[in-house]
């Protein structure tokens, strides 16, 4: 017969904690990132990173990115988000059209096709915290689809005020209905996609090698 289930300080049952969601499995993810801690700013980040565990062991690499509709300065531009630096003034990424579109988006292939992702992280940037993203939506787009699909949305995310800081790690858990009083922030479900589209992407250079042992 099955062990018997725990039980709790009060002589209760024990409640098992859900199980993760499964991981996401996708050829390109898409943030549509909607508002700043302080509103009608740019929008910067230090770094994205993506992850096919949970926790964190597996980062992915990421073959290229675009911003569609944004405009950067020449050395804030999206592929700075995934050069593994996440300590430097002179890395980040910075939209400065979003005042004018309301939001920011990114579009980025994974390298070699599609992987698994079941979590990503964010990070601040070196100043300005009215730049801070607070509310985005995540969509995927799978092999042979020719829709990005919703699969995740953060809303009224209060962001560290430390720079060069992290979000902290974040399942990327299925999309939530969001209640009415929140009906503005309501995404698309479903976003037609160029079937093109990673031909205006930026390239991103693979990651740095580790230092060598002496």
């Amino acid at each position: 017969s099955p062990p018997p289930a725990s039980l709790g300080a009060a002589g209760g049952r024990a409640m098992e904690a859900p199980p993760p969601p499964p991981p996401l499995h996708t050829r390109a993810i898409r943030f549509e990132f909607t508002e700043t801690r302080q509103p009608n700013r740019e929008l910067q980040l230090q770094e994205l990173q993506l992850f096919s565990t949970a926790d964190g062991s597996n980062p992915l690499r990421i073959q290229h990115v675009a911003n569609p509709g944004g405009r950067s300065p020449l050395k804030q531009l999206p592929h700075r988000l995934f050069d593994s630096d996440t300590a430097s003034a002179a890395s980040k990424f910075v939209d400065l059209n979003m005042p004018s579109t309301g939001k920011s988006v990114l579009e980025v292939a994974l390298h070699h096709g599609a992987h698994d992702i079941a979590a990503y992280e964010l990070f601040t940037a070196n100043d300005v915290p009215g730049r801070d993203p607070t509310t985005w939506h995540v969509y995927a787009l799978a092999a042979g689809d020719k829709e990005w699909k919703l699969v995740h949305s953060m809303v009224g995310v209060l962001p560290p005020l430390a720079r060069f800081a992290s979000y902290g790690r974040i399942p990327l858990s299925p999309a939530a209905s969001l209640p009415a009083s929140e009906a503005e922030h309501q995404p698309h479900a479903v976003l037609p996609a160029d079937a093109r589209w990673f031909e205006t992407a930026s390239p991103v250079p693979p990651p740095p090698a580790p230092p060598s042992k002496p």
